[in-house]
């Protein structure tokens, strides 16, 4: 057989086999092709829309949780002071409240790369903030002037040797650092030290003078391990807040943590200094000592030289606690005890004639820690008290303007904002966008007519 002729064979062959083959009705094999891709597109379209929706439920959520609330008052108006504290979200926008400020403490910022220390804020209009504070360390106090409009804080730096940093656990303080929350004005103090400061005492005299005490960490990280924890003690300052002169010493006067001030008058421990003179003065009594749960205020000086103070029996089963009021300038009449306030932890000032204390919801003898917490004006004669305020665990932290404690109008609260993670609400746009995509493809490869 010749390539011609294989042809043939082969032409014949092919011929055979296409009339044996049964063809579709006319018309069926486009409806079909129409068929399945109406099937795809919708599919698609379904799963489009699907994710579509999550991305815009997910982008709503996230924005009522951040968006930010109108403030209860103008903020150039008359500072207030909110019905309810709330706890403060690490993730708050990052400012300067350009108005006074009525509550401050050390607090937690969140970053996209972890989390870093902050000063939260509550001002008098109500708005809560992390403040925009320059080499803030995170440790010891922070100090809010009783007008509320300046606020002290301990600043990190480089010291001139070894850090002590807790293994890289904290920042060494080098100094102190003033901000005018008004103006946004800063101003700062830097003091010599080999490993970094250890704080001891940080609180104003009156608005324009702070009172400051350290000591000298005795080594760094590399250091002996047992001296870690030790401190060499420190000078006692005073520092005129915007004057020509930095910081001086004083003489006499071993400030710590537990000291009151009042219009140039120092009170620690058991010595009543006075600032202008440099008298000193023995007082024959103080029980501000003991107290169960005593955080930040264990005592208030008032500008007349009448002291309240908390005291107790020093132990955690020791409830209730005792608050005393007495006056400096006549201590002959001794101290007088306050009724009605057996589960007092703070004293903060007066409201009025009234005593200001934290106090814990009374009916209960659970650990502090889980209890709904209350300010209480109290009559320091009846006992008799009104709720000037409410807040939660966190409410014992925070350090406040006396001023505007004392004075300022009580308003409804408004309810900070609580954003959300932005980290989780990235990966989960990445998911959605991503199961979409997915799901269109596979629907596209598996759809059958």
């Amino acid at each position: 057989m010749d390539l011609r002729e294989g042809f043939a064979v082969l032409d014949r062959d092919a011929g055979a086999v296409v009339e044996a083959t049964v063809a579709p009705p006319a018309g069926d094999l486009w409806t079909r092709g129409e068929r399945w891709r109406r099937r795809r597109r919708r599919g698609s379209v379904a799963a489009a829309a699907l994710g579509a929706v999550l991305l815009a439920s997910l982008s709503v959520l996230w924005w009522q949780r951040a968006a930010p609330v109108a403030p209860v008052v103008s903020p150039g108006s008359r500072p207030t002071l909110p019905d309810r504290v709330y706890d403060v979200s690490p993730w708050l926008p990052v400012g300067m409240p350009r108005e006074p400020v009525v509550a401050a403490r050390l607090a937690e910022r969140r970053t996209w790369t972890g989390s870093v220390p902050a000063i939260a804020v509550i001002t008098g209009s109500g708005r809560y903030l992390h403040l925009g504070a320059p080499d803030l360390a995170g440790q010891g106090a922070v100090a809010l002037s009783s007008d509320g409009r300046r606020l002290a804080y301990w600043r990190g730096g480089t010291p001139n040797g070894s850090p002590r940093t807790s293994q890289g656990r904290s920042t060494p303080v080098t100094g102190v650092t003033v901000i005018d929350l008004v103006t946004g004005g800063v101003d700062s103090q830097h003091f010599s030290t080999e490993h970094g400061l250890s704080p001891d005492a940080l609180l104003w005299a009156d608005q324009d003078t702070l009172l400051l005490a350290y000591g000298q960490w005795r080594a760094g990280d590399d250091g002996d391990p047992l001296l870690h924890g030790s401190a060499a003690g420190g000078p006692a300052l005073r520092w005129d807040v915007g004057g020509s002169q930095g910081p001086i010493e004083l003489s006499r006067v071993p400030l710590d943590g537990f000291s009151e001030s009042a219009e140039g008058r120092l009170l620690v421990g058991r010595r009543l200094h006075n600032l202008a003179t440099g008298d000193v003065e023995r007082l024959p009594v103080r029980s501000g000592s003991g107290a169960v749960g005593s955080t930040g205020s264990s005592a208030f000086l008032r500008p007349d030289g009448v002291l309240a103070q908390l005291g107790g029996r020093g132990r955690p089963d020791a409830v209730p606690n005792v608050v005393t009021v007495s006056d400096l300038d006549a201590p002959a009449a001794g101290q007088r005890v306050v009724p009605g306030v057996a589960e007092a932890w703070q004293v903060l000032g007066w409201r009025g004639g009234d005593l200001l204390v934290t106090h814990r919801r009374s009916g209960s003898r659970d650990l502090p820690e889980t209890q709904p917490w209350q300010l209480l004006a109290v009559d320091t004669t009846t006992g008799e008290s009104s709720v000037v305020l409410r807040g939660a665990d966190s409410l014992l932290g925070w350090s406040w303007a006396e001023d505007l404690l004392g004075n300022a109008p009580v308003v409804d609260a408004v309810e900070p904002p609580d954003p959300l993670d932005p980290r989780s609400v990235v990966a989960l746009a990445t998911a959605i966008v991503t199961g979409t995509v997915a799901g269109v493809v596979i629907w596209r490869r598996r759809a059958r007519p």
